[in-house]
């Protein structure tokens, strides 16, 4: 029997709609996803890859980046607004000296391959690991943009089975338990509770950061909210956003990127790892048997509706869900599967919908 591989994101995907998890993840063999990538998950992804760049140069050269270093700098991705920009630098200047005193950095994004039996393999990817200095233990860092309260953020990740399985492939490969798992918050400004690198969080008058005649706004010329850092604050101000971001003072940039540390007990994680690892291997093996009886040659929406239970969450993140016309008419949104199949076969053509991309390197095995 072949290896059969699963990662958190679609495990739990299928339990919000495993219809969905069926068209994201495995649909033609690769996954489908849609053309154009939503702004909250492009947010996340600019930022994650910026950061993993940061991580491997501290890692090469062991002392932080300053500002100088990172002038110019390829940041991954790059940025599709300054407010991601701006959360990088901040973090760069207030978090990573901190990480580098205090832990030796092992890697950053690095795959883990853990075996939880009957040929399935679960894929981690941890953000950061490094090792802490006082204890000889490693730890497992993760980052996650938001714009939740950030003590909200430890709550939900303490107990995640993210964070549970991301300290065991840790703890297996480095044969120590995992001393603690940290979360790195880059909290993203809202309207009514913007950050220091929101543009509306300073008041005209407040030198060096605007000058005394400007007035801030978080309105655009038609009147809808902004929400996020304006480029004309920097050019009013006569900076880049990383010149501004590293003339405020630390103790504002922390507020920005807090961090929330979880000691990991050696029993209680294990008691997890077990639960976790038998809930796996079910769900999996269900998956496994299922996708084995579907031809994608000529599979239509209408056949897999007999396999695969939709769940009718459509709505996440106060969105609607981008795979809503592989279910429904795409028109009108009711039940329409001969309406779906031709939607269906337009997304075969990538008009609609591309092909998945992988996002480990195991998957392509």
């Amino acid at each position: 029997m072949s290896k059969w591989y699963v990662d958190r994101s679609r495990y739990e995907a299928g339990f919000a709609c495993p219809y969905s998890r069926l068209l994201h993840y495995h649909a033609l063999g690769t996954g489908l996803v849609p053309s154009t990538e939503p702004s909250e998950l492009s947010t996340g992804h600019e930022i994650h890859s910026a950061l993993e760049l940061v991580l491997n140069r501290a890692i090469e050269t062991k002392v932080p980046a300053t500002a100088v270093d990172l002038d110019g700098a390829n940041l991954g991705r790059g940025f599709s607004t300054t407010e991601s920009e701006g959360l990088v630098h901040a973090w760069v200047r207030s978090n990573l000296p901190w990480l580098m005193d205090n832990y030796d950095i092992l890697s950053a994004e690095e795959e883990f391959s853990i075996d939880v039996g009957d040929d399935i393999v679960w894929m981690a990817r941890p953000d950061c690991v490094v090792r802490s200095k006082a204890t000889g233990l490693p730890c497992v860092v993760e980052f996650k943009s938001t714009r939740a309260k950030a003590d909200r953020m430890g709550q939900l990740y303490a107990n995640s089975l993210q964070s549970i399985m991301n300290a065991y492939a840790v703890s297996s490969k480095y044969n120590q338990p995992c001393g603690e798992v940290q979360i790195h918050v880059l909290q993203l400004g809202t309207e009514q509770y913007p950050t220091p690198i929101t543009h509306a969080y300073y008041r005209a008058g407040q030198p060096p950061y605007v000058p005394e005649d400007w007035q801030p706004t978080s309105r655009r010329p038609d009147g809808t909210w902004l929400g996020k850092l304006y480029r004309r604050v920097s050019v009013a101000a006569h900076r880049s956003i990383p010149e501004w971001v590293w003339s405020m003072p630390a103790s504002a940039l922390a507020a920005v990127v807090p961090i929330i540390k979880s000691d990991v007990d050696p029993t209680i994680q294990g008691l997890k790892v077990m639960q976790a690892i038998n809930s796996i291997r079910i769900n999996e093996a269900w998956w496994r048997d299922t996708l084995s009886k579907i031809d994608w040659t000529s599979t239509t929406p209408s056949d897999l509706s007999n396999l695969v239970p939709r769940s009718f969450n459509c709505h996440s993140y106060n969105r609607l869900c981008e795979y809503t016309p592989l279910c429904f008419d795409p028109d009108t949104y009711t039940l329409n599967p001969a309406r779906a199949d031709a939607f269906w076969d337009a997304g075969r053509s990538e008009e609609i919908f591309k092909r998945r991309q992988p996002h480990h390197p195991q998957e392509e095995q």
